[in-house]
Parts: C-alpha cells; sequence; structure tokens
C-alpha cells in the first residue's frame, strides 16, 4: 500500500513489510510469501477505486461452489477478540506451530514481534501447512508499537509469567485479549512485560516448570476459546469484517487478473474489466 493509501495488484503478493515500512531481506518468517493483508478500502487501482465487495464478486467463480461456502463459513466464524503476539521466538517452526494452532482455532490476528539486535530465526523444522495465508499478520521491531498497534484496537495485553499469583482460570475473557507470548531462552522480554495488563501462570502439577512455547500457546488459546464457548461470549466479525477478510482470502486463493480499461474514457466507467 502506498503512503496516499493506494494499492498495486503486486501488494497481495509481495513480500510483507515490517511495520516502519521498510523490508528486511535477512527476516524470513514463514508470512513473506502471502503478503500485506489489506484492510481499508476503497483500494486504488489503475487510477479506480475498488471496494471488498468488488474483489469478491470478481475471483469468486474461481473458486468451486464447495470452496467457496467453506471459505464463506470460516470467515463467519473467525474470532474477532483474540490476538497472538509472539516476540523474539527463535525457531521458526515454532513460529509455524503457534500460526497453525491459532488459526485452527479460528484466530487469525497475529503480531510478530522481531528486534533486529535479536538472533534471526534457525531454520523451521515444521510447516504450517499454510496457516499463515489465513492470517493478518502484523510485524513490527520493537514491542512498545506492537502494544500500542493492540490498544488502539481494543485489545488488552495478556501474558503468563511464573511469578503471577493468577491463573487463567480465575480471569474473565469477555473483552478482546492479546496473549503476549516471548521466545524459547528468555520469555517475555521486561519491555514488553511493562505494556502489558495483567499477567498469569498456566497450571502445573509436576515437577517442570514451563511448557514447550507452541504447546503452552495452544494451551491458552483453547482455555479461552472454551471459557467463551462456557459463557455464550462470541466476538464473530461484522458484515464489513467479514467481507474484508473474504476479499483477502480469495486474493490469497486465486489467480489475480490484470486490469485494463474496457475504453479511453474512465469517468464512464463503474468498474475496471479483467483479462
Amino acid at each position: 500500500m502506498t503512503p496516499d493509501g493506494s494499492v498495486h495488484p503486486s501488494v497481495a503478493i509481495g513480500a510483507s513489510p515490517v511495520a516502519d515500512g521498510s523490508r528486511d531481506s535477512n527476516q524470513s518468517p514463514p508470512t513473506s510469501r502471502c503478503g500485506e493483508f489489506l484492510r481499508q478500502e476503497p483500494l486504488t487501482v489503475d487510477g479506480f477505486e475498488l471496494r471488498f465487495g468488488h474483489i469478491v464478486d470478481w475471483l469468486s467463480p474461481q473458486l468451486t461452489e464447495a470452496r467457496l461456502l467453506r471459505m464463506k463459513s470460516v470467515v463467519q466464524q473467525r474470532d474477532m477478540g483474540t490476538a497472538v503476539v509472539l516476540e523474539n521466538i527463535y525457531d521458526q517452526g515454532n513460529t509455524s506451530a503457534v500460526m497453525r494452532t491459532a488459526e485452527a482455532l479460528g484466530v487469525f490476528q497475529f503480531s510478530l514481534i522481531q528486534q533486529p539486535s535479536v538472533a534471526r530465526f534457525k531454520a523451521a523444522n515444521r510447516v504450517t501447512r499454510g496457516a499463515e495465508k489465513w492470517l493478518d499478520i502484523r510485524s513490527f521491531k520493537a514491542p512498545e508499537p506492537a502494544i500500542e498497534d493492540l490498544r488502539r484496537r481494543g485489545f488488552k495485553i495478556y501474558a503468563s509469567s511464573l511469578q503471577s499469583q493468577t491463573s487463567i482460570e480465575d480471569l474473565r475473557w469477555d473483552h478482546p485479549a492479546a496473549i503476549l507470548i516471548g521466545n524459547e531462552k528468555d520469555g517475555v522480554s521486561e519491555r514488553a512485560l511493562q505494556g502489558c495488563d495483567q499477567l498469569f501462570r498456566v497450571p502445573m502439577t509436576g515437577f517442570s516448570q514451563s511448557f514447550n512455547l507452541s504447546v503452552a500457546a495452544a494451551l491458552m488459546l483453547q482455555w479461552i476459546h472454551q471459557a467463551r464457548f462456557r459463557s455464550g461470549i462470541g466476538f464473530r466479525p461484522s458484515s464489513e469484517d467479514q467481507m474484508m477478510i473474504l476479499a483477502n482470502y480469495l486474493m490469497r486463493s486465486a489467480t489475480l487478473p490484470k486490469f485494463k480499461l474496457a475504453n479511453s474514457t474512465p469517468a464512464k466507467l463503474n468498474l475496471p474489466q479483467f483479462v
């Protein structure tokens, strides 16, 4: 997306920029092949203003009826009240595993914090099996802008801590919540902890004092999912959000056509045509 808000068709399939707009060639999270999630309309392409509804109308015929119905069903059940934040994760396999678990539970809002001074990703020994394709992933170089972005979107920030006396079982999850997960060695950084609204612990009764990172994420997300289900709490997307998500999913699933003008008088056109 350009500074003036316009979008070139290649944005949907290009590399995903980090939060300050730069691209880091040394960073290779499993999100790079999906591109940036487009969140605001209208999108300006070749001088035309496109809305998400236009994209849905144009690209839907490329999918089978069964596939399109499945996609719409998934979109309707996306969880707008949960976000996952991973900070300085060393093993890309853990990042991939958390993404896959989160997506399977309906979570699709994902933030990655990777500070330049922290060691880069270890080669992945697991894959997302395409889960990153269905996630709205935002990348940041420091915890503060990531937390600020989440607060602006209405989330409270949570993190697990062995020092906390509050169990995840004692908390209410009737509001949008972002779960911050730190790296394999040091956990959540002090800088990130300072921005949290609440710390909690995950109950353990054995000698081990911690879970594997991806296992801990799965337990926390499943607990929140079940607690809300039992309480009848849901954060389903609005009709506008559903259209936005569906348009993005279609752009990541269908073959993106090229644009051309039907004639030399754009003012007479309501929509561009595809070739």
